[in-house]
């Protein structure tokens, strides 16, 4: 048996999607992958000659997928994920001689074997997929704008087992395509939104050891859609660690418990060389705070900055002092 795999990255994501394919060809040795690359002229040519070489190092077959400019201009382009992440959308299409396939973002760790998530029973599901955990600010609008009965059913789009067959049967393309031109509201998390207005109500839920996302790290229980054993399964055995939210492991302001392990998987390619971002000294001061406070802090920071631009701006006329909350 084959275990279909896709992925999809631009250049500013390569190296994150190298560990990810060296992670999970290790985790399943022996097992026949067949990796469907998505991929725009955005990807530098050296990046993706790199990732297929790698792949190919590794045993596994890499089928990479060119996707076209009429395609690409369907999406909307945001600074944060650019136009790869949602690529995944067309992957019924894409892929029009498969019944399955497994989705995985870059952004991830594989510390088990894939093929019992790859096989899971969908029992009548277009897919399978972890809830995310969402901010009780971002609760209102997932209800309002995607139609969701609660926050429980939004799920993270990083990791999802899909039935190819059904999604096609069922025209989830054009129906994701349209709530997506229809412009039915905000989509801050890109690709995720639309595909949870069209598709929550035909998800089957995984339990959060196949896609263990940094809230587990940080939250209480009592803040996770998740039961006191599944946390606890999914801490202790992670099969899918998911470096989800502004820092990644490349980040000096990361302090994921699997940074190491990250950095351990990227030495074996080609981007071992890839340095730490961020190393300024905002950062290190926030950096040893509990995380729930962070937040609050790089607001406090933000206005602070901000009322003394203004203040250097009324005592210079003329003058256009700017910052960045990226930098101090």
């Amino acid at each position: 048996m084959t275990l279909h795999v896709a992925c999809s990255s631009d250049s500013r994501l390569a190296a994150d999607c190298a560990v990810m394919l060296t992670s999970l060809v290790s985790a399943n040795e022996g097992t026949s992958i067949d990796v469907h690359f998505l991929h725009d002229d955005r990807l530098l040519p050296r990046d993706l000659a790199n990732l297929g070489a790698m792949v190919k190092s590794y045993g596994a077959t890499w089928s990479p997928i060119a996707v076209s400019e009429e395609s690409t201009a369907r999406f909307p382009h945001t600074e944060r994920y650019g136009y790869s992440a949602w690529y995944r959308i067309l992957l019924p299409d894409l892929l029009p001689d498969l019944a399955r396939v497994l989705y995985l973002d870059s952004d991830l760790l594989i510390l088990d074997r894939m093929t019992p998530l790859y096989d899971t029973p969908l029992e009548g599901c277009y897919l399978g997929a972890v809830t995310q955990p969402t901010p009780p600010a971002e609760i209102g609008r997932l209800v309002r704008s995607l139609g969701l009965p609660d926050a429980a059913s939004y799920f993270n789009s990083g990791v999802m087992t899909l039935d190819l067959e059904a999604l096609r049967r069922a025209g989830s393309v054009d129906q994701v395509l349209e709530f997506i031109a229809d412009g039915r509201g905000p989509m801050p998390w890109a690709d995720q939104d639309p595909l949870n207005a069209v598709l929550h109500h035909r998800r089957l839920h995984l339990a959060p050891r196949w896609n263990v996302m940094t809230p587990i790290f940080d939250l209480p229980e009592s803040r996770l859609p998740w039961t006191r054993g599944e946390i606890q399964e999914a801490v202790a055995s992670p099969a899918v660690v998911h470096f989800i939210g502004p820092y990644k492991p490349w980040h000096y302001r990361c302090r994921h418990p699997y940074r190491d392990a990250y950095f351990a998987y990227l030495a074996s390619t080609p981007w071992n060389d890839k340095p730490i971002e961020g190393r300024t000294a905002r950062n290190m001061l926030v950096k040893p705070m509990p995380p729930r406070w962070q937040p609050r802090i790089d607001t406090t920071i933000d206005r602070g900055v901000n009322k003394a631009v203004r203040a250097v701006n009324r005592l210079r006329p003329g003058a256009d002092v700017k910052t960045r909350s990226a930098g101090w």
